[in-house]
């Protein structure tokens, strides 16, 4: 029947979107950095009650810890590149934002030019402006610190290959039984506490979504449908106006529901009772006689005062042929 402007609400889901989207790598990159944490401690454990195994058992297990340093390092890439795209649909946003904020300031002066509207409502349009160009800037920041994040990123993992590289320098370095033990225990703490983050981390992707569902339930409702089947028989707001929450916009009939308001002589109106059976002829079906009843008596008949000589009643239609609203203007 009817639809808002959805800009604002597409941005909102596309901004939800993105944070989700953010959330989700988040939690892959902790998901990544607790299993290698725990590979890390259950390792650690096992050397500590051993001997210390050969250089080429300890050049397996650092080929191991480095391959696993190698994804975590992947998942905080795509991390930061997630947070590029959140940073980009925030300045789309704040752009979108902006562009609005431009079209209803220049609206604004050319009514204030006009004497259409108060210097007030000039201001209130020139500070949203102002807001909306330190919105849009704040967000290009927040893009050019993700950019950043993401070459510190890129430049770790360029670290990364120069660490396996240098794996084989290491499998003459021998570890005490003790110290491994206490690093088992070191990481078995720090397991435990990027555990209650991982925890954390997929309690926030469970929020964001919540987020996304309801941005997109407002987009959904931009859209509004008519609560019956029908003919709209007038259309009370434009396409582009603004509208107030309880506004009409369109009144709509439906043909298979039709009533009548009828204008009744006052010297006849005692003769009109509630539930009274009407026979109906109507101008433009001169041929068909309709039959209804009495349904309500206008307010206007039960006063004791009247200044017309007409009283109203209405009837519905509940035999005959179904005609066209247009049809009972008389």
């Amino acid at each position: 029947m009817a639809q808002i402007q959805q800009d604002e609400y597409q941005a909102q889901v596309a901004l939800h979107s993105a944070a989700l989207e953010a959330a989700q790598s988040q939690l892959a990159s902790a998901e990544a950095d607790l299993a290698l944490t725990r590979t890390l401690a259950e390792g650690q454990i096992q050397r500590s009650d051993a001997v210390l195994g050969t250089s080429r058992s300890q050049l397996a297990e650092a080929e191991k810890v480095a391959k696993l340093e190698e994804q975590r390092t992947l998942a905080n890439l795509r991390e930061k590149e997630a947070g590029v795209e959140e940073a980009r649909a925030r300045l789309t946003g704040a752009k979108a934002a902006l562009d609005k904020a431009i079209a209803d300031r220049d609206r604004a002066k050319q009514l204030a030019s006009d004497g259409i509207v108060a210097a007030e409502r000039l201001d209130q349009a020139v500070a949203a402006y102002d807001s909306a160009v330190a919105q849009q800037q704040s967000a290009q920041e927040t893009l050019n610190r993700a950019l950043a994040l993401v070459q510190m990123a890129q430049a770790e993992g360029r670290r990364v290959q120069l660490s396996l590289n240098q794996v084989q320098t290491q499998q003459n370095k021998v570890r005490e039984s003790q110290v491994l033990k206490e690093l088992a225990i070191a990481e078995r703490q720090r397991f435990k506490m990027k555990e209650d983050i991982v925890n954390n981390l997929r309690a926030k992707v469970k929020e964001v979504e919540a987020q996304l569902s309801f941005a997109r339930l407002r987009l959904a409702e931009t859209t509004i449908p008519s609560p019956i089947d029908g003919v709209v028989s007038q259309t009370i707001a434009d396409a582009g106006e603004r509208v107030q929450p309880g506004q009409p916009i369109v009144v709509v009939n439906d043909p298979r529901d039709v009533w009548i308001s009828a204008n009744i002589e006052e010297t006849h109106i005692r003769k009109v009772r509630d539930g009274q059976p009407v026979t109906i002829t109507v101008d433009a079906y001169p041929h068909q006689t309709f039959h209804g009843k009495v349904i309500q008596l206008g307010a206007a008949t039960r006063s004791g005062v009247c200044l017309d000589s007409r009283r109203q009643c209405l009837s519905p239609l509940h035999q005959g042929n179904p005609a066209h609203p247009s049809a009972y203007r008389r």
